[in-house]
């Protein structure tokens, strides 16, 4: 949520008062995408406490600790499936940080998992997401990685498609 008196924070909404949020995340800075983890227990979320934004990790809801989990900035952060992991951005790049959290959190180092010309919001917005089985993941090629898609395609039942396409000659 946009606050005039504190920039960007991060709010609750709960089931019993769904006509107002309070405040969760509230800083002197930004803070913004926030991502729970698969058990519920940790908030990741981008700040811009640093003079550039990076991706933050506290529990939640108590919000306890911090931990900064990118080193060189990061944008738009999202759990791995299993909780094992966060994903963000940074310039063309996905990242990967393993981490454990057991009793306490500890992230490990940041690598890069590939790089390419995605599109990706300017305002940090996270713009991919990790299939349920979390062996893939869902982007949009970008020729310079700003401009959003005027055309989205979905072929359902491909192989149909591709039979009714391209028959299949008899073997001799």
């Amino acid at each position: 949520e946009l606050r005039p008196d504190s920039g960007y924070e991060i709010g609750v909404l709960t089931l019993e008062d769904t006509s107002s949020t309070r405040p969760l995340v509230r800083m002197p800075f930004d803070a913004r995408q926030p991502s729970i983890s698969p058990d519920g227990k940790w908030i990741a979320y981008m700040s811009n406490e640093s003079d550039r934004y990076e991706i933050y990790v506290q529990p939640f809801p108590d919000l306890s600790g911090k931990w900064q989990v990118s080193t060189e900035g990061g944008m738009g952060p999202i759990w791995a499936v299993d909780g094992s992991g966060l994903y963000y951005n940074h310039g063309d790049s996905l990242m990967h940080v393993p981490v454990e959290t057991g009793s306490a959190f500890s992230p490990g180092k940041p690598k890069v998992m590939f790089d390419g010309r995605y599109y990706r919001d300017v305002a940090g917005s996270r713009s991919f997401d990790i299939s349920p089985d979390g062996k893939r993941f869902l982007m949009i090629k970008s020729e310079d990685g700003t401009a959003p898609a005027t055309e989205l395609v979905l072929v359902q039942n491909w192989f149909d498609e591709l039979r009714r396409r391209v028959p299949l000659r008899p073997q001799r």
